[in-house]
């Protein structure tokens, strides 16, 4: 029960922000907007600055971290790529704005190229973080962010085609500088091997578990004491 409780107040937070969003001003969420950009953005260059100084670096502020890793201002590289991910469809949209701003007259088109290319960085920051997790977010917030900005324009069906198809160019240009790049090798790789460690492993005993408790659950905060009992036994040790 105590787990249960622990976590359904888990949500409690995520819940609290997005009340606070809707009851704000316009003009202050766009400032928020922005404070989110910056902290992302900085986050990604720290991620930069801590693979080029090594494992070693004081850049790494947490004492039980991924060193070795672009994990910026999180001490888990994972929740680094998924914040870059996320970035994605801001900086879509705001460059959407601002290009909308320039063709009816006003100055935007400088903030529109600005965006485009932290739409970039934003990759850069994903592919970085070498979190599969990351990638599948970043590839779905690509594609939804396309459809958002094709329903809200008024552009011909081809000059959005050539439009995401440029974007899609230069995403795949980015991914073989990661590929090709020594100082970021193996940086991009996330084993899908068998073994009893691997994502490949623990997806498949995850289902068998959802199959054997699909009508009820197992419960919340029952991962600990049901998880145990899928594994084999002959490799499980005293230390996690």
């Amino acid at each position: 029960p105590k787990q249960t409780l622990r976590s359904l107040l888990a949500f409690g937070p995520g819940v609290f922000a997005i009340l606070c969003v809707s009851l704000m001003e316009d003009k202050h969420r766009q400032s928020l907007l922005y404070g989110i950009l910056l902290l992302g953005f900085t986050s990604i260059f720290l991620g930069l600055a801590q693979l080029s100084l090594g494992g070693d670096s004081a850049l790494y502020f947490w004492k039980i971290t991924n060193r070795g890793s672009a994990v910026g201002i999180f001490a888990n590289a994972n929740h680094q790529t998924i914040f870059a991910a996320l970035l994605i469809p801001i900086v879509l949209v705001q460059a959407a704005r601002y290009r909308r701003k320039f063709r009816e007259g006003d100055k935007g088109l400088g903030f529109a190229l600005l965006f485009v290319a932290l739409l970039l960085i934003a990759v850069i920051g994903v592919m970085t973080g070498g979190s599969t997790a990351g990638y599948g977010l970043a590839v779905f917030a690509f594609i939804l962010s396309i459809g958002l900005l094709r329903s809200s324009q008024k552009d011909s069906s081809k000059k959005l085609g050539l439009i995401f198809i440029g974007c899609l160019l230069l995403i795949i240009l980015f991914i073989a500088f990661i590929y090709i790049s020594p100082q970021l090798g193996g940086l991009d790789l996330s084993s899908f091997d068998g073994g009893d460690l691997s994502r490949r492993d623990t997806f498949t005993r995850s289902l068998n578990i959802l199959r054997q408790n699909f009508i009820t659950g197992s419960g919340f905060g029952s991962f600990v004491e049901v998880y145990p009992f899928f594994e084999d036994q002959e490799n499980v040790t005293r230390t996690f």
